[in-house]
């Protein structure tokens, strides 16, 4: 699939290592990043950059607001951009309920983070990837 030009992103995360990695790789591919250490920080930002931001790439588990509560919060702005899920675990209850606010894809920090820096790199397909 052809890459999208530089995008936005917004990464939130409160794991400083997988934040700053994931700045780092989405960066070296020349995409704009900016970070959040926490969901309330994540949230200031998207209110600040809600244009602005093409893609956010959210932890679940956050001080402040869970990723989970960023996107409930979001689906109820103008926000027309991506989302994507990269956590440590979910439950099944959890899962679903980021599936009924069309996350576009839920990774899990196990797997490897190419994985999030290429789905955020390419085109969306009509159906979102899960």
């Amino acid at each position: 699939m052809p890459s999208l030009p530089p995008l936005s992103v917004l990464c939130a995360d409160d794991d400083h290592l997988f934040r700053d990695a994931i700045v780092a790789m989405l960066g070296a591919d020349g995409h704009r990043v900016l970070s959040a250490a926490d969901g309330t920080a994540a949230w200031d930002l998207l209110l600040d950059n809600m244009d602005g931001i093409d893609v956010l790439v959210t932890d679940h588990r956050m001080p402040g607001h869970t990723g989970l509560e960023l996107l409930e919060m979001l689906r109820q702005t103008t926000f027309k951009g991506r989302v994507y899920v990269y956590t440590s675990n979910l439950d099944g209850k959890e899962q679903q309920r980021y599936r009924d606010l069309r996350v576009n894809g839920i990774f899990m920090k196990n797997s490897p983070l190419e994985s999030v820096v290429q789905a955020v790199g390419t085109r969306p397909s009509s159906g979102a990837g899960r």
